[in-house]
């Protein structure tokens, strides 16, 4: 996971080098709103794949704008409403430290709803029949590794399993259940044990 700053900066600064838009210019902007190769890469999907006119890249646009003003009035306590864009980037700074946690995990999900509606990363899939070894309920997401071609048993190459329930509390961090790495190892275990 990207730190805050990071984050931040790729949402609301340039994403992919000092001269390029950021994610939401991306979605702003018809053009950019299909995944590009990148140099050396295989072409993982068509420019110009995705129909120019689709309104979901605005929609997210407009709610993560209007959600980045209401979390920047939050965190100040303050009742003045500013740009989005000077929200984003001052909330690493900003932010209070016990609040830290909460505003990295609410950008963490623009980010990557960015990068899901600009086709830079696929989206997140239900996982059927496994249960989250915290809360025990069936309501985990698998976000796939960025590449899936990697023949390798590292657990970590699968990508990571979130538990998607709110209420969920791991241990450890009293936040919904990640799995990614061993952890990720063995929930599947698990799942192919209670199978077999």
């Amino acid at each position: 996971m990207l730190s805050l700053d990071d984050a931040v900066v790729e949402l609301a600064d340039h994403y992919g080098g000092p001269r390029e838009p950021s994610l939401l210019d991306r979605l702003a902007d018809p053009l950019l709103r299909t995944a590009q190769p990148r140099d050396g890469d295989p072409v993982r999907s068509t420019p110009g794949s995705r129909p120019p006119a689709d309104l979901s890249p605005v929609w997210w646009l407009l709610r993560i704008q209007r959600e980045a003003i209401e979390l920047d009035m939050q965190v100040r306590g303050s009742t003045l409403r500013r740009s989005w864009r000077g929200c984003i980037l001052d909330l690493p700074v900003v932010t209070p430290d016990d609040q830290i946690r909460d505003v990295h995990s609410i950008v963490g999900t623009w980010h990557s709803t960015c990068l899901t509606v600009l086709g830079l990363q696929a989206p997140s899939r239900d996982v059927r029949g496994v249960a989250c070894l915290s809360c025990g309920q069936k309501m985990l997401r698998w976000r796939p590794a960025e590449d899936l071609a990697v023949s390798s048993t590292d657990a970590s190459a699968l990508g990571r399993i979130r538990c998607n329930n709110p209420a969920c509390k791991h241990p450890a961090t009293g936040r919904p259940a990640v799995y990614e790495g061993l952890s990720l190892y063995v929930l599947t275990r698990r799942k192919s044990t209670m199978d077999g």
